[in-house]
């Protein structure tokens, strides 16, 4: 029985010294865990830093002049096409009118003496 309670005891000791050797070991383990956040946070940061700079300062420009370029050519292709419409509207209109002329002109060939008939020409 004494043997019982002295492996007890021992037993006893041990988990005693690996419960102190686990806090010990969570104490160094948070502080890496401080320094791992801080790690990562530094490399956070130097990623957005690097990032910020990815494209040459040269090809920066490059892009920014061909921005403004194309920005221009594009409003010119807008006011072409607003051209292009107005055009289509006139030539439209054109249709019309020469259809009502071409009515007018029938109505005249119906009378029994049309007035382009005696309508005089000037000659020079």
């Amino acid at each position: 029985m004494i043997d019982y309670l002295e492996e007890f005891m021992t037993n006893k000791e041990k988990r005693k010294k690996t419960l102190e050797q686990m806090n010990q070991n969570k104490v160094v383990n948070q502080e890496s865990d401080r320094e791992k956040k801080e790690r990562i946070a530094r490399q956070g940061k130097m990623y957005w830093t690097k990032l910020t700079q990815v494209l040459p300062e040269k090809t920066l420009n490059v892009w920014g002049t061909l921005d403004k370029s194309l920005s221009k050519y594009y409003t010119l292709l807008l006011e072409r096409q607003k051209l292009i419409d107005e055009t289509g509207e006139l030539h439209n209109q054109n249709e019309e009118l020469k259809n009502l002329l071409n009515q007018y002109l029938q109505i005249n060939h119906e009378l029994i003496i049309p007035p382009t008939r005696l309508i005089k020409l000037e000659q020079n």
